[in-house]
């Protein structure tokens, strides 16, 4: 694209987010008084993206030594930045796994030589989370062991659970 092309792209984007903009404060749909609340429960929003933080570099950290076992050696930063991005489309695109796709495609074309096994990193890395997920749903079984079996429906439910992690 020429640059002048790309300066007119850019300026028909910005008005078309400035009219987005404008017709949803003209349009009664956010009143200005309600974005004055926002900033209100900060604490209780750091609180919350703390372990969400901590959890995100679990991931990265699990996602690269996968790849390291791949034969594919990224720095911490570059598996966390690619971590997030994946994140960030597992919540916008179509589906769960948007982002694992948008993940193994950047593998795929960073990694030419090992496309396969960069790919195959990412989905053992969703495989690996979906276990780690059952054993916590195992632990929570162990600590209300009491309730479930009071419930026919939860106790069906977690042997299912059980039947899962063990396969």
């Amino acid at each position: 694209m020429l640059p002048r092309n790309r300066k007119i792209v850019l300026v028909l984007k910005l008005l078309v987010a400035g009219g987005l903009i404008a017709w949803i404060f003209t349009s009664g749909k956010i009143e200005f008084h309600d974005i004055e609340k926002v900033g209100e429960g900060w604490p209780w929003l750091a609180a919350a993206l703390a372990p969400y933080g901590l959890v995100l570099f679990l991931c990265a950290f699990r996602w690269r030594i996968l790849l390291r076992a791949q034969g594919i050696h990224y720095a911490l930063r570059d598996a966390f930045a690619l971590t997030l991005v994946g994140h960030f489309f597992n919540q916008f695109l179509i589906g769960t796994t948007g982002g694992d796709m948008v993940k193994a495609y950047a593998i795929a074309t960073e990694q030419p030589a090992l496309r396969g096994a960069g790919i195959l990193s990412v989905f053992v890395d969703r495989a690996a989370g979906l276990l780690v997920l059952v054993a916590v749903a195992l632990v929570a079984i162990a600590f209300n062991l009491d309730m479930i079996l009071k419930e026919p429906r939860l106790g069906l439910l977690a042997v299912m659970v059980a039947c899962v992690f063990t396969a």
